[in-house]
């Protein structure tokens, strides 16, 4: 499922990035290729260019939906990073700068001593 989501969400992107660019700026764009640089008669902008912004505000909802998709539905372990494992013995400061090692613990003999 979560495969078929991230091959949306990159078919969605480039489509995006795609009709982005086919938008006229101020008189020339690659929108012009396609006939929207004729004139419309009273509304000021062709029926191309309504067109292209209605795909374009439609593949940028898709975007969201599968950006919000994909952050709710990625495993955590890739989201978040593990925590830094914490020491068992700790090291003093020693006055001179050095660090010392905490003593060994005594233990107390098992064998008995003969008399």
């Amino acid at each position: 499922m979560i495969i078929f989501v991230i091959v949306v969400h990159v078919v969605v992107c480039v489509g995006l990035v795609l009709a982005i660019l086919l938008h006229s700026g101020k008189g020339a764009g690659l929108s012009n290729v396609f006939g929207g640089g004729l004139p419309s008669s009273f509304s000021g902008t062709s029926m191309i260019e309504k067109n292209l912004d209605r795909i374009t505000i439609g593949l940028s909802i898709a975007f969201a939906v599968t950006t919000f998709i994909l952050m709710i539905a990625m495993p955590q372990e890739l989201t978040v990073a593990p925590p830094a494992q914490q020491q068992t013995t700790t090291s003093t400061p020693s006055p001179g700068g050095q660090t010392t090692s905490p003593a060994p613990t005594q233990s107390s003999p098992t064998t008995s001593s003969p008399q």
